[in-house]
């Protein structure tokens, strides 16, 4: 393969593994391969696997990142002989500056640590710097050698300093997009944690999300459903006067505010439901598209009251399992009382 072909080939892969497909191991062995190299890793050098840090590699396991960080990060000969290299951002750091190999050979990292990994000689290549707000401790891209092996080519380097700027720019969106992800899973997560239900719908009153309290009340089927993707009433018309309520939210008349509070009859004659709507920000819309504007909805059962469930009055109390269970049902059944009372 001509050295075009592979600079594509390996820009390409790291195109991919921005997008979060797991790809980070096997870009770092093709840069390992393509550079002469024999292991390499990319990695947050202060920040261990175990408390957050970035780390992918070829040939370098979790457990030596756990103990480079733990206690060899401090006898780092390489880090440490000219630390101020390591806050330019995009440098790139052969051995040969850092350290003679004589000397290399004779250091308590060399031989407590590098040589157990047959590790000598390095080219290391500067994604973020040292002191980089973005990642602590700054991101590098370093390639080994054995220490009886020649450090790396010019060609070699060249190559990796060419790599770099696609390297930073793979890695900054893998980490946005990383980020934007977990905020969708923990607003998903805290909304499935609701006793309430929840709704995300737009403005044809399809629902683009139902958290499980949601589901349950759906499953009632007692004056609410999705019919087609769609928030539904029992009847035509009660359909139509939801329908109407969540239009009103996205385009009230006459520039003011739509009606935010809105009644649903139930077939059990039980009380009403009260669906209390929320528009979210002009512009904003489901995982922040603008395409798609949406308003959360919460559908309160006034019949429902928020009771503990019976281990939780046991952790809370001090009480026997039995005796949980028969002041959780207690309080149930007295709720229940006070609804028919005021019915």
């Amino acid at each position: 393969m001509d050295e075009l072909a592979l600079f594509s080939r390996l820009v390409h892969l790291l195109q991919e593994a921005a997008l979060g497909q797991n790809l980070w191991d096997a870009v770092v062995s093709q840069i390992v391969t393509a550079t002469g190299g024999s292991e390499g890793i990319l990695f947050s050098p202060e920040l261990p696997p175990s408390m957050g840090g970035f780390w992918a590699s070829r040939a370098i396991l979790p457990h030596h990142m756990e103990t480079y960080a733990t206690y060899y990060c401090s006898k780092d000969v390489w880090r440490h002989s000219r630390p101020n290299l390591y806050r330019i951002d995009g440098r790139l750091i052969p051995d040969e500056e850092l350290i003679d190999p004589v000397s290399m050979r004779h250091s308590e990292f060399y031989c407590d640590f590098l040589k157990q990994l047959e590790v000598g000689r390095l080219v290391c290549g500067v994604v973020h710097p040292s002191d980089s707000p973005a990642v602590a401790g700054g991101l590098l891209l370093s390639i080994f050698k054995p220490m009886h092996e020649e450090g790396f080519d010019a060609q070699q380097q060249e190559l990796m300093r060419r790599l770099l700027p696609h390297v930073r720019a793979a890695f900054n969106t893998w980490r946005i997009l990383g980020a934007h992800q977990r905020t969708h899973d923990l607003s998903y997560a805290t909304l499935n944690a609701l006793a309430t239900a929840v709704l995300l719908i737009d403005r044809e009153s399809r629902v683009l999300f139902a958290n499980e309290a949601a589901e349950g009340l759906f499953a009632d089927a007692d004056g609410l459903a999705i019919r087609n993707g769609m928030l539904v009433g029992v009847t035509v018309h009660e359909t139509a006067r939801i329908q109407a309520f969540v239009a009103g939210l996205f385009a009230p008349l006459n520039g003011a505010a739509g009606v935010c509070v809105h009644p649903v009859a139930r077939p059990s004659g039980k009380r009403a439901y009260a669906c209390f709507a929320h528009p979210l920000p002009p512009g904003t819309g489901m995982y922040g598209l603008t395409s798609t504007p949406a308003t959360i909805l919460f559908i309160r059962d006034p019949v429902s009251r928020c009771a503990l469930e019976p281990e939780v009055l046991e952790q809370l109390h001090g009480l026997t399992h039995c005796e949980a269970l028969y002041r959780a049902r207690s309080r149930l059944n007295l709720l229940e009382g006070l609804e028919v009372q005021g019915q």
